[in-house]
C-alpha cells in the first residue's frame, strides 16, 4: 500500500508532483480524494482524470499487460500538482503476482 500526501500547492510550476510511470504489478486500485491531480496520457495527451466520490480508480500494470497478451494495456500515468489551497491525498493498493509464481504454457 503506498499513500500519497501533497500539501496546498500554490505554485504548481515549480512544483513536482508524481512523475510519469506505469505500474509494475498486475493491478492498482486508486482511491484519491476530490481534489484534481492524476493525468493519463492517452493518444499522446494528458488527460486529467476527474475525481468521482466514493470510486476508484484501476490501473492495468504490466504483469496483467504481459499475462493478457497485450489485451489490456499499463498505463502511463502521472500526478501533477495543481493550484488548490486544500492539500491531496490518495492510497494505492497495489496487486501482483508473488515473485516465486511460475507459469507453465
Amino acid at each position: 500500500m503506498v499513500i500519497n500526501y501533497y500539501p496546498p500547492c500554490p505554485e504548481p510550476n515549480i512544483t513536482l508532483g508524481m512523475p510519469p510511470h506505469f505500474d509494475y504489478g498486475f493491478l492498482t486500485l486508486l482511491l484519491q480524494d476530490e481534489v484534481e491531480g492524476l493525468q493519463i496520457q492517452h493518444q499522446d495527451k494528458w488527460v486529467t482524470v476527474e475525481p468521482i466520490a466514493n470510486a476508484s480508480v484501476v490501473n492495468v500494470g504490466d504483469h496483467l499487460e504481459i499475462f493478457s497478451n497485450r489485451k489490456y494495456k499499463s498505463v502511463l500515468h502521472r500526478v501533477s500538482a495543481n493550484i488548490s489551497m486544500k492539500s491531496q491525498l490518495s492510497v494505492a493498493s497495489l496487486h501482483s503476482l508473488s515473485f516465486n509464481c511460475m507459469t507453465i504454457a
